[in-house]
């Protein structure tokens, strides 16, 4: 089916669901890092639990008429494009309340169609009709042009690579272009070979980029990866379960999950290329959005610094507690890091927690530190996990927290190898 009959058809069917099927209706969730949640354009942001398929409505309504792209940022803010909210607009979603507010609308956009989150925050937005990328301030709404035409002729899906450039993909032009967030530049990456509608756009864990496709194998649609230096395209999976593929994200292991538009269903697809209906039909009714809640940041240092939680024990200054724990992956830059014979140091707002190179030891497959430093109880631990994957956890007692703001940078280092989290504690940070 070619493009613009499927364009219409969504369309017309995601404006009569929004019209009968809307709610307002929203049950809390508390997001974790690697939680799966969907936008369908029937007005409804739908969280899937990954284990067990079951649904859970976290809006519906309001704001909320027709949602096609979806970002979620760490401490599990969701924002959505939605292409009919006040002819258009960006819209900030509280999973733990269901509450709706506007960030962003009218200005320069014309059909705000997908949406990512850039590790300082800013939103980059992709507006198919306008032939546009627009980056977003979440905290004003300001929006900033930057970069149009060229190659674009129906830009879709977004995403944001380790370099922080933009990967855009297009479905009318068939191909995936490069943006340069800085100065609006366009590459083209890829394009024809196994493209004939490419949607969704998502960067894997390897830095590959994965899209599904709505109409790739003869029309049940695919999942395509590319090399994101060579182009080259290969086949992931296709057929099967698919219908229509329009939505797609992948987790930290390589997982990709698949909205299936006309399908009304979630789809799994294992890195080898397996797929299983993960859910469908309850709410989903044309799901085109998909997002997972980020499992490490993108790179910008030495590491991949993720999945950060961290609880305080707020007193009278200098008998305040830390407890953190989190998880990191080395980032293209590192240089090794060595546990036992280089210094490590965790920064939490105004307070640093600093042990020595030589004072961690090896205990089985773990790498810890118990003792008084400066007059700090400090416990330390770190574990690998997979490739270049690490966690750690980090419990301080009788540090100073004095004039630490929320949210907060998290900052760790080992060595010269460091990065910083932003973290955003609701309910749980107490300063004296």
């Amino acid at each position: 089916m070619k493009i613009k009959q499927i364009m219409r058809r969504l369309a017309i069917r995601a404006l009569f669901l929004a019209i009968f099927l809307g709610g307002g209706h929203a049950f809390a969730v508390t997001l974790s890092p690697g939680d799966l949640v969907v936008a369908d354009r029937s007005g409804k942001i739908i969280y899937i639990d990954r284990t067990s398929g079951s649904q859970t409505l976290i809006a519906s309504g309001g704001h909320i008429l027709d949602s096609i792209g979806i970002a979620i940022t760490h401490d599990g803010d969701i924002f959505v494009a939605d292409v009919a909210a006040l002819g258009g607009s960006i819209i900030r979603v509280d999973p733990k309340t269901g509450n709706q507010t506007v960030v962003s609308t009218g200005g320069i956009f014309v059909n705000p169609v997908g949406i990512a989150i850039a590790t300082n925050g800013a939103l980059f937005v992709v507006d198919d009709f306008g032939r546009q990328v627009v980056e977003v301030d979440p905290g004003t709404g300001q929006q900033t042009l930057i970069s149009s035409g060229g190659h674009f002729l129906n830009p879709f899906g977004i995403a944001i690579d380790a370099q922080g450039d933009l990967i855009i993909s297009d479905v009318i032009a068939d191909s995936v272009i490069r943006v340069n967030s800085a100065n609006g530049l366009q590459t083209l990456v890829s394009s024809g070979g196994n493209f004939v509608d490419p949607f969704g756009i998502a960067i894997g864990p390897n830095g590959d980029l994965v899209l599904a496709d709505a109409n790739a194998s003869g029309g049940p649609g695919a999942v395509i990866v590319v090399d994101p230096q060579s182009g080259t395209q290969t086949i992931l999976s296709s057929g099967g379960s698919f219908f229509n593929p329009v939505g797609i994200a992948v987790d930290s292991t390589g997982e990709v999950f698949i909205g299936d538009a006309n399908g009304a269903k979630v789809i799994r697809v294992d890195p080898a290329g397996s797929q299983n209906v993960l859910s469908a039909g309850g709410f989903l009714v044309d799901v085109v959005g998909v997002a997972i809640v980020p499992q490490f940041t993108t790179p910008f240092a030495d590491f991949l610094l993720g999945r950060v939680d961290a609880t305080f024990a707020a007193i009278t200054g200098i008998h305040d507690e830390i407890k953190v724990r989190g998880e990191f992956t080395l980032g293209p830059t590192n240089d090794g890091i060595d546990f036992l014979g280089e210094e490590i140091e965790v920064g939490v707002g105004t307070a640093s927690v600093l042990v020595p190179a030589g004072s961690l030891m090896a205990v089985g497959p773990k790498y810890e530190f118990v003792g008084v430093i400066g007059g700090v109880g400090i416990e330390m631990q770190f574990q690998k996990i997979g490739a270049d994957r690490y966690k750690f956890k980090v419990h301080a007692d009788g540090v100073d927290l004095t004039d630490t703001s929320n949210p907060m940078d998290i900052l760790l280092r080992v060595g010269n190898d460091t990065d910083t989290a932003t973290v955003r504690l609701d309910g749980k940070l107490k300063l004296p």
